[in-house]
């Protein structure tokens, strides 16, 4: 596969999911956009929701790229802060692709007992980290990070939304709640 055309394609993609929203993105303006003729994107992707998932794969990379950067050499508990926090800062630098990820993008579905991929997978492994770290067995890894992804997610969603305009050091106050927000699981089974 021609990796410029793949990412010309992409590119074209993202283009129109900003401009025109990804409903109303087709794979006919996808193509038109890249300089392609419809016919001739099928060599490669198999449909609109084929480029659009790749699209959303290719974000989803990034934000873990993103994320992993934030762990470096830290504690457990301190490093999920960090990992919250790079999450955020993800929201805030790239909006679009955060909406694209978490609005419109198609959930993949896993077989029953197949671990987290992704960013996910990132926050359950330091989350497990953290308990092993506690000594805490009775613990549940994959609850604890479904709390803090949801946290997280809220914080992000609502920097880049409703309080976008809000006058305060958001990564500060984010921080703050974080550290709070982590300090209440010795109380989590």
């Amino acid at each position: 596969m021609d990796r410029d055309s793949r990412q010309r394609i992409l590119e074209a993609a993202k283009e129109l999911v900003k401009s025109q929203g990804y409903e109303r993105t087709s794979l006919r303006a996808i193509a038109r956009e890249a300089g392609f003729s419809p016919a001739s994107l099928y060599e490669y992707f198999d449909g609109r929701d084929a480029v659009l998932d790749a699209l959303a794969d290719d974000v989803r990379d990034a934000l873990a790229r993103h994320m992993r950067r934030a762990l470096k050499q830290r504690p457990p508990l301190v490093a999920l802060v960090h990992l919250a926090l790079a999450y955020i800062d993800f929201a805030q630098r790239r909006p679009t692709d955060f909406e694209l990820l978490f609005q419109h993008a198609r959930s993949r579905k896993r077989s029953p007992g197949e671990p987290p991929a992704g960013p996910f997978a990132l926050v359950v492994a330091q989350v497990q980290a953290a308990v092993a770290e506690e000594q805490s067995p009775e613990k549940d890894p994959q609850t604890l990070a479904l709390g803090l992804w949801a946290f997280a997610h809220g914080l992000a969603t609502l920097r880049i939304g409703h309080l976008a305009e809000l006058d305060v050091d958001y990564t500060a106050t984010a921080k703050k709640l974080l550290e709070t927000y982590l300090q209440g699981w010795s109380a989590c089974r």
